[in-house]
């Protein structure tokens, strides 16, 4: 069994406070995303071999960690995390009882704009679904992602504006 990763989020310090804490920590954070409410999540890499090695680098972290806000019951080992990109607590309406009896929009007659044209589009119906079923909800957004992190803090990593212009630079010469 593998124990890979460890999660960070606080429920006490502000979003500017604890993501301003997460990049200067000297961790190798793979991801940083929102919780979808006010939490801020952090993936931390951690690859122990067994849950005792887990549970000390856990327990050198967790005094850290409270100082600055972090959540001592989210560090455990089995903890689920959210996931970037999906909607926290959301419901879809009820799917249609059958299909809506209607004529086909190619059927119905052209109308015309101000200069004689056809109008091709056909006009938006009240009856059929909207395009996005989904209402309400929080979005759990994507931060940060580093799928082979190392223990330079964030802040010190090189910026993808420095990374475009070395590339650039390579053309120059």
């Amino acid at each position: 069994m593998a124990w890979r990763f460890l999660l960070l989020e606080s429920d006490e310090a502000t979003a500017r406070e604890w993501l301003a804490a997460l990049v200067q920590m000297p961790l190798r954070i793979v991801a940083i995303y929102s919780s979808g409410r006010r939490s801020i999540h952090a993936l931390v890499e951690v690859d122990a071999r067994s849950k005792a090695e887990w549970d000390e680098m856990a327990s050198q972290l967790k005094p850290f960690m409270m100082v600055l806000g972090g959540d001592h019951k989210a560090m455990k080992a089995v903890q689920l995390s959210r996931l970037p990109g999906c909607y926290r607590e959301q419901e879809g309406p009820p799917g249609p009882k059958g299909p809506v009896p209607r004529k086909r929009w190619v059927d119905e007659p052209l109308e015309f704009d101000e200069a004689g044209d056809p109008i091709w589009t056909p006009p938006v119906r009240a009856d059929e679904l909207p395009t996005n079923l989904w209402t309400g909800g929080q979005l759990q957004e994507l931060f940060y992602l580093n799928p082979n992190p190392d223990l330079t803090p964030i802040w010190k990593r090189v910026t993808r504006r420095e990374v475009h212009e070395r590339w650039l630079a390579g053309f120059r010469t």
